[in-house]
């Protein structure tokens, strides 16, 4: 019977590697985005969505006629008090469907 050698050829060796590189890659590309959903940012604008989000529904609510809805669709929710344009408008919540 042939002897082998025991020792792994340098190719082996890379291809280990490589193949370790790669699932140290997709653990990370996992994870990152949990680690970051728990950052005091995201948490800051998941509550600042959630206020737009609550005010709006409730204009809608009180909107009796079209035109109360159209004044309803063009109002910029406040934030913690604060109007900010960034965030959009109560007609551009109802579009994306964020106000069911």
């Amino acid at each position: 019977m042939p002897q082998t050698d025991p020792t792994p050829s340098p190719r082996s060796l890379n291809s280990r590697l490589f193949v370790i590189l790669l699932l140290v890659g997709a653990l990370a590309v996992a994870l990152v985005p949990l680690w970051y959903g728990r950052g005091g940012r995201a948490e800051r604008m998941r509550n600042a969505l959630a206020e737009a989000r609550t005010e709006c529904r409730a204009r809608y609510a009180e909107a009796l006629t079209a035109a109360d809805s159209a004044r309803v669709d063009s109002l910029i929710p406040t934030t913690r008090g604060q109007h900010r344009p960034e965030d959009g408008t109560c007609g551009q919540y109802r579009e994306k469907r964020l106000l069911r």
